[in-house]
């Protein structure tokens, strides 16, 4: 038999850190050796940088549904460099790391700052390992 439930409560239980049991918000771990070790021309790289960014982005807005689409977007434009061209990939950085300055405060300002260098390695990477065989 379906179930009615109202997401308003679960939203402000969310926003106030109160899940119960294994659903607990836990912040996110961010080891500089794992952001830095990586080769961000390649796509696993890239999908570790987007996994991460998505769990510390998850962690501070659970309930925001713009953060979802801009990590995506910005994805999609990397993994399609050769097609599109760095410009697309500079205007979905660039997006998303307004959106992220904009959530930024002075609680979340480190874990924030670690998405925004994944963003710029993610974003540059690629143009100056071209810069260097040209």
């Amino acid at each position: 038999m379906a179930q009615i439930l109202e997401l308003e409560p679960f939203r402000q239980k969310m926003r106030r850190g109160e899940a119960e049991g294994d659903n607990a918000r836990r912040p996110p771990i961010i080891r500089d050796k794992e952001i830095w070790t990586k080769d961000y021309c390649k796509i696993d790289s890239v999908v570790f940088g987007a996994s991460f960014m998505r769990e510390v982005l998850d962690h501070h807005f659970p309930c925001d549904d713009a953060w979802p689409y801009h990590v995506l977007a910005f994805v999609d434009a990397v993994f399609n460099l050769e097609r599109w061209g760095i410009e697309e990939v500079t205007a979905c950085a660039q997006t998303l790391k307004a959106y992220v300055v904009g959530k930024m405060t002075n609680e979340n300002r480190r874990d924030l700052s670690a998405v925004l260098l994944l963003v710029d390695l993610i974003q540059k990477t690629p143009i100056y390992r071209r810069s260097l065989n040209d």
